[in-house]
C-alpha cells in the first residue's frame, strides 16, 4: 500500500494518483493513526465501533435525566441512532466516494461520535458542578470523558482510498455514480457499506502527520490536475 505523508496542515490536495481519482470503485475512510495498525491488519470491521458504545449511551441517559438539551446532545443522540449503537452487530463500515469529506471526517477525535460525546461530557461535568450536582455522577462523566479521549491520544489524521464492489454496499453500488456539474462532481458522501472490507482492498494511505485544519469539503473538481492544485490557493480566495 502506498503511503504519502502530508506535513502542512493547510494542505488540500488531493494526495493520491490520477488512476485512483478517476476510478468510480474507490471509495474513502478517514480516521486515527491510532488505529492504523489494526484496520492495515484485520481490514475496516462492520459490527465493531472502536469507542466505549455503553458509555456513549451512558452519557444519553445521564442528560435525559438532567434535561440537557445541547448541540453535542443532539448529535450524539443522531449519530448513535444512525450509527446502531443499540444493535452494533448491525452496524456498517461508513465511507465516502468524497476524499474532502474524508479527510474533514478524519480531523474529528475519534470520530465524529466521539468527538461530539466528549464535548457532551464536558458540558455535563460543567452543569453538574454548576448546580451541586452528585461529586460521584460528576466523577463518573469525567471517566467516561477520559476512555473517549484515551484510544485517539497522541494520534493524526490519516485517509485511506480503498476499491469497493458496489454488491457491499447498501444501495447497491448506486452510490459509485458520480452526479457531473459542468468543470465539478457530486460523488456521495456517505457510503454504508454492509460487510467488512478486507486489508487487501486498502490501496493508499495518506497521513497529515502535524495535523488536518478543516476547510474544503468539495464538491470536487472533474479534473485529477485540478484536484492536486487545491490547498492554500483555494484556502485564501
Amino acid at each position: 500500500m502506498e503511503t504519502l505523508q502530508i506535513t502542512d496542515p493547510l494542505d488540500w490536495s488531493y494526495p493520491f494518483s490520477r488512476a485512483l481519482y478517476e476510478d468510480s470503485t474507490i471509495v474513502y475512510h478517514g480516521t486515527a493513526s491510532n488505529f492504523a495498525a489494526a484496520i492495515e491488519r484485520d481490514g475496516l470491521v462492520a459490527g465493531v465501533p472502536h469507542f466505549p458504545i455503553d458509555e456513549i449511551q451512558e452519557l444519553v441517559t445521564l442528560s435525559d435525566a438532567l434535561n440537557l438539551r445541547s448541540w453535542s446532545y443532539g448529535c450524539v443522540k443522531g449519530l448513535a441512532s444512525g450509527a446502531m449503537l443499540e444493535r452494533p452487530s448491525e452496524r456498517c463500515v461508513f465511507l465516502s466516494a468524497n476524499f474532502w469529506f474524508a479527510r474533514d471526517y478524519a480531523t474529528n477525535v475519534g470520530g465524529e461520535t466521539v468527538q461530539n460525546a466528549i464535548i457532551l461530557a464536558d458540558e455535563l461535568a460543567t452543569h453538574l458542578r454548576a448546580t451541586g450536582g452528585s461529586s460521584d455522577v460528576t466523577n463518573r462523566v469525567s471517566a467516561i470523558q477520559a476512555d473517549l479521549v484515551k484510544p485517539t491520544a497522541g494520534s493524526f489524521p490519516i485517509v485511506y482510498a480503498l476499491r469497493v464492489d458496489g454488491t457491499w454496499l447498501k444501495d447497491k453500488g448506486g452510490e459509485l455514480r458520480r452526479r457531473n456539474l459542468g468543470d465539478m462532481v457530486a460523488p456521495t458522501v456517505n457510503i454504508s457499506c454492509l460487510r467488512s472490507v478486507p486489508s487487501d482492498r486498502l490501496l493508499a494511505k495518506a497521513e497529515y502527520v502535524s495535523g488536518a485544519g478543516s476547510g474544503y469539503i468539495g464538491p470536487q473538481p472533474i479534473s485529477w490536475d485540478e484536484a492536486r492544485r487545491l490547498g492554500r490557493r483555494r484556502s485564501t480566495s
